[in-house]
Parts: structure tokens; sequence; C-alpha cells
């Protein structure tokens, strides 16, 4: 059952999310370093968030895995709507529909 249907959306996986005092950041990679970037989030469905202002599709986050290094996503997309991950990217389905791309 789908409940609603976002289109069009930039989303990233919690993982990549941290925050401290009421604001939510990314580690957003430029130049090869990770860079405490500030974001705004809307919905979260499973493991991925919506992405409303602070980043661009095709940046790349760091993700906290919680054991040894982070590791670094493909890239953020922005395509059929909030969606799992495929291929190492962000990208596709629906939110609440949720079907990938690859």
């Amino acid at each position: 059952i789908i409940t609603k249907q976002l289109t069009n959306v930039l989303a990233v996986p919690a993982l990549a999310l941290s925050s401290a005092n009421g604001k939510t950041y990314v580690s957003k990679i430029v130049g090869g370093k990770a860079v405490k970037t500030e974001v705004t989030i809307g919905q979260t469905f499973g493991s991925q968030t919506q992405i409303l202002k602070g980043l661009a599709n095709g940046d790349k986050v760091q993700l906290a895995t919680g054991i040894g290094r982070p590791r670094t996503t493909g890239s953020s997309g922005r395509s059929g709507g909030l969606g799992g991950l495929s291929g190492g990217g962000l990208p596709s389905g629906g939110f609440g529909g949720f079907g990938g791309a690859r």
C-alpha cells in the first residue's frame, strides 16, 4: 500500500546524517576531503532521508559506518523519488513505493 509518493527528491542514507545543537549535517566530499555541511531534511522512509537544502544532485557524502573507516556513497541522486541504494549511489523508486533503478 502506497500512502504517499514523492517524486524528484534528493535523498541520503540515514548513516550520512549527524546532528548537533538542533542542526543536521552531512560530511560532503569536496576535493577529496570531508567537509561538515549543514542540510535541511524532509521525510524519512527506512534508511533514506530526503534532503531539502544543502546538497545538490551528484554531491558525494561520507557514511558513518560505526566500524573502522567511514565509507563514501557513490553520489546523491535526484530522480524518480526517495528510493533505496542502488549501485552505490542514491536514487529512484518512489517514496512509499521504493523500487530500485538498477
